[in-house]
């Protein structure tokens, strides 16, 4: 090959990488190895494939979150954040808002997303001697719910996540019988505290080296208390103060505001309930399923 040829070949070689250069980078991207960026190739509608490459990505990572998070459905107006990452769910229910005489069900999911499954069979229960009422909160978003107010005899109505287990016996007995919840044992002066100026509003409290905050005294009630379940949290509103399930082994009077179980469907719950399941209890007329059973969550 003739040194001419050489150099001619060389110039067109030149000439095609400077030509490759401009039509895969409008900025000048440089096209030696050496340069600071590698070659970016354009891509209509985009300045370059940099904003393809971001917009892909983030594109996956909504893809990745989607798939993290469809385990935890959405919350509708009404529906309580405890229920939406619950595996356990205990639902007491009544005819209607001034029935006292109700049904417990548990049901059970392996996640968040599916739905739910009945666990056992259906019991009997006893709630507020004048029914059923909601938090002013809950009731107000909902309409025509009555409201709830201190000392009416009525159970409220609502999601609410159990907080404690009380009984009689030892905390090591009950942990032999199998409970998972934390416990407290009632004692000679264990109280659920009802004052709503105090922190400790709603919680169980023995006495210490402070004065015992007025509340309940589990231990007056007797047989009542043997076995216990004290609830907690309540998303839709102010806490409810002392709502209790406990022991209620006389048919068809009702209680003053609590939920009353048979003694043996109570240890069966206290022992199923599991807190790495995020356990929720919901209590809710039967006629009133329908309007919150999709916004909710519920079966």
């Amino acid at each position: 090959m003739t040194a001419l040829l050489r150099i001619v070949l060389l110039a067109l070689l030149i000439g095609l990488g400077f030509a490759a250069e401009r039509y895969f980078s409008g900025e000048g991207v440089a096209f030696f190895p050496w340069s600071s960026q590698a070659p970016v190739p354009r891509i209509a509608g985009f300045e370059n494939s940099r904003d393809v490459f971001e917009i892909s990505r983030k594109q996956m990572e909504m893809q990745l979150a989607a798939g993290r998070f469809a385990d935890q459905p959405k919350a509708g107006k009404a529906e309580a954040g405890i229920l939406s990452a619950s595996l356990q769910l205990v639902l007491v229910t009544a005819p209607g808002w001034g029935d006292s005489a109700g049904q417990v069900q548990r049901y059970r999911r392996a996640l968040a997303s599916l739905a739910w499954e009945k666990v056992g069979s259906q019991s009997p229960c006893v709630l507020g001697k004048a029914g059923l009422a909601a938090d002013v909160n809950l009731a107000g978003r909902l309409g025509t719910w009555p409201e709830k107010h201190d000392g009416d005899g009525k159970t409220p109505a609502g999601i609410f996540a159990p907080a404690q287990a009380f009984g009689l016996r030892s905390e090591g007995q009950a942990k032999d019988m199998g409970l998972k919840l934390p416990y407290a044992e009632v004692g000679e002066s264990l109280v659920c505290v009802n004052d709503p100026k105090s922190p400790r509003f709603g919680k169980l409290a023995a006495p210490g080296g402070s004065r015992t905050p007025r509340g309940v005294n589990l231990a007056k009630a007797g047989d009542a208390n043997k076995w216990g379940l004290l609830l907690g949290a309540y998303d839709q509103g102010p806490a409810p103060g002392c709502l209790l399930v406990h022991l209620w082994d006389e048919p068809g009077k009702p209680t003053g505001g609590d939920v009353g179980c048979h003694e043996a469907r109570m240890l069966e719950l206290l022992a199923w309930l599991d807190p790495s399941a995020n356990p929720a209890v919901a209590i809710v007329p039967a006629g009133e399923l329908d309007a919150v059973r999709a916004a909710w969550g519920l079966p």
